[in-house]
């Protein structure tokens, strides 16, 4: 009973706080934002529970001819990521960002932490 209690608090507090990925050119929070978003190096995700930062390198799919976005969009679910803060993200990319239940926002000139400092004030626009 206890055990099924904590899962649905834990589950609530992951929806209300999903984790969120910034297109990054470096693995740090004070790296720029990337403007693409398949063939970013990196992407920082950062986690609102533990108000964490992961480095996630990206490098390997960026370089691929064909299918970066998808296969990028599969990292990032596979991580819970459920917000994309980026520069740019093409059609393909954005719709198995949107198959995956992730939404994208963009983001320009500015570190990674700035973006999410203005996603979390509601400054950034969603890309849809």
């Amino acid at each position: 009973m206890l055990t099924e209690l904590l899962t649905a608090v834990l589950l609530v507090f992951a929806l209300a706080n999903p984790r969120i990925a910034v297109t990054a050119t470096g693995p740090k929070p004070e790296s720029e934002v990337e403007s693409r978003f398949a063939r970013a190096p990196w992407f920082m995700i950062y986690d609102p529970g533990t108000r964490a930062w992961q480095p996630v390198d990206n490098s390997q799919a960026s370089r691929r001819p064909g299918g970066a976005g998808r296969e990028a969009a599969e990292t990032l679910a596979r991580r819970g990521v459920k917000i994309v803060i980026t520069g740019q993200c093409g059609p393909n990319a954005l719709r198995a960002l949107a198959s995956a239940g992730i939404k994208v926002f963009q983001a320009s000139d500015c570190t990674v932490a700035e973006a999410l400092r203005d996603y979390q004030a509601g400054k950034l626009r969603e890309i849809k």
